[in-house]
This record gives C-alpha cells, structure tokens and sequence, in this order.
C-alpha cells in the first residue's frame, strides 16, 4: 500500500510531528536534496535512515567542500548512502556519510514510458512505411541547430518524418513556428493538426505522451547534450528498441555513458550536423540500425537488474 504526503516546511517541530504522526520503521530517503531539520529528527527518532541513489553532482561537491562541517553533519544523519555511481560513492564518503556504497542507478531500473495503445495504433496508420527520426527532449537552440541541417536526411532518406519533443511544452509554439520559418512543413500536436503525408516535421508538445513518440520513432536524438546542459535519460528510448544518439555534453551521466558506449547501446556526436550523419547511416543500413536498436534495448534490460541490487542491500540493511 502506498499513498502521496507533502513534506511540511522544514522546521523542527513540524518534521517532528510528522514523524510522530507515521511512526515509521524506516526511512529511505531519494536523491540528494537535504532538509536539515527532518533529517535531524530522523537520525533522533532512531530508525535505520538510508540515502538511496544519492547524486553529487561537481558543481554540488565543490560547494559543500566548502562547508564541509554542515555536509559531514548532515550526511552523518544516515546510516547508509547509496550513491548512484562510484564516483558519487566516493564523493559522499568524503564529505562525511559514516557508510557509502554503490550498487547502481535506480535510474536503470526505470519501466518503458506509458503507452495509449488506441493513440499509437492511430498514429501508425497515418505514418504509414515512412522511416520516423526523434529529437526527444531538446533544449532551446538544439532544435535550430537541426533545422540547419535536417534538409540533408530529408534529401537522402526518403520520405523521413521527423518528430520534435522539447523538453518544455510550452515552447512547441515557437519551435513550430522556426522550423515553418526555415521551410519545413509543420505540424504542431497541441493544435490538433494532424500528421499527413505532407508533414515534414511534427512538433507534440503535450505532456505524458513521451511513450508513443518512441513507439513511433526508430532513431532517437536525446536533447540536452548539444547544449552545456548534461544532456537527458538515454535508456527510454532504447527500451523502445530505437537507435540512441546523443551529443557531446553529457556530464550528467557520465558513468552511465560510458556503460552503454562499452555495450555498443549509445552514439554519441559533437554536433547537429555529425547527428543528422549518424540518422542518415542508420536508415540507409537497416541491419546497422537493427543491431543498434538491439544492443540499445539489451543493455537496458540488463542494467535494469540494479533494483533487484538496491533491494538486496537494503534488506540487509534494515535487518541489523
């Protein structure tokens, strides 16, 4: 059983009511976002109290070096940390957690995206044979990066539709309105236009729909990673069995990369341009996209088992 409570604000008599009110036999706390006084009550209540997946990233470490005392006393509060990767193990050990492991990213333990299965099967019908390339979670300025080159895959893969999803919805009015600008034809989602034959671009800029574009797409371009962002999750659309290509800036994810490059499960380019190049191969060379696309799919699944590592530590955990 499961229900959804708001944090109080973080002050010490409201945590401590709050624990009062749930009595729990444990606490597991996500991420690494640190509120002093319910973590205080906490660690008082005395109940095993354990840091799961916990991230620090560079800019977060350089800062609490800098207040090394208040790290070392909040961290302290946990009996155990669970970093994300071995370097966010290390991280926490030096800033004072009393324990630190890594056992993976719970990232990986993610379930394919929601699928309406009526929508997508609409979908696939008016796409047709035609070869769908994604540009999922783009940032401003990425998509205008494209649009400097997308005319080179529409001149050499013939009949490609080309799928733009900005991380922000809200900017599907302006993203339509550049690729129209620079003479694609486009269709924009929160306006109910349709994908017809003649739609070059279709910008869906909806919410809780990222399931059916990589249902949709066979070759995926993961936003965030053109610009000096950190770029986006990778897996989901390689749990989709697309092809995966992401860009140059990838820092947060650097481990995780760096795993999927070894499995063969990620591309990753310096540019539009060399994005578009990669596209362009994959749809020109079918089995170069299937084993792509299966090696993409593989590797998630595999890297998926992390949960069943996660499990295995805490119960060891909760048991002492």
């Amino acid at each position: 059983r499961a229900f959804h409570q708001f944090i109080p604000f973080d002050v010490p008599k409201f945590a401590k009511r709050l624990l009062e009110h749930f009595k729990p036999d444990a606490v597991l706390w996500f991420e690494s976002e640190l509120w002093p006084s319910l973590l205080s009550q906490v660690k008082k209540s005395g109940v095993p109290f354990i840091l799961v997946n916990g991230r620090v990233s560079d800019k977060s470490f350089r800062t609490w070096r800098r207040f090394d005392k208040i790290a070392k006393e909040l961290l302290g509060c946990f009996s155990l940390c669970l970093g994300q990767s071995e370097q966010d193990k290390e991280r926490l050990a030096a800033l004072g957690a009393k324990k630190a492991d890594c056992v993976g990213n719970l990232k990986f333990a993610g379930m394919p995206l929601p699928v309406d299965g009526e929508k997508l099967k609409e979908l696939k019908e008016k796409i047709g044979s035609r070869p769908v390339f994604l540009l999922s979670s783009t940032h401003f300025n990425e998509e205008e990066q494209f649009a400097a080159c997308l005319k080179e895959l529409q001149r050499v893969v013939h009949d490609v539709l080309v799928l733009a999803v900005p991380r922000h919805p809200n900017r599907g009015g302006e993203v339509a309105e550049m690729f129209k600008n620079k003479g694609f034809a486009t269709a924009l989602r929160s306006k109910g236009e349709d994908i017809t034959p003649a739609v070059e671009i279709y910008v869906a800029d909806t919410i809780g729909e990222m399931g059916l574009w990589y249902g949709l797409s066979q070759v995926t371009f993961v936003g965030g990673s053109l610009i000096n962002h950190g770029g986006q999750n990778f897996m989901e659309p390689g749990r989709d069995k697309n092809a995966v290509i992401v860009g140059p800036n990838m820092f947060n994810f650097v481990e995780m990369l760096a795993k999927a490059k070894v499995a063969g499960a990620v591309l990753q380019v310096n540019s539009a341009a060399d994005a578009v190049e990669e596209a362009i191969k994959l749809f020109m060379e079918p089995e170069y996209l299937r084993e792509r696309a299966e090696k993409a799919y593989l590797w998630t699944v595999k890297e998926a088992a992390v949960l069943d590592g996660i499990c295995r530590v805490l119960n060891e955990e909760l048991k002492r």
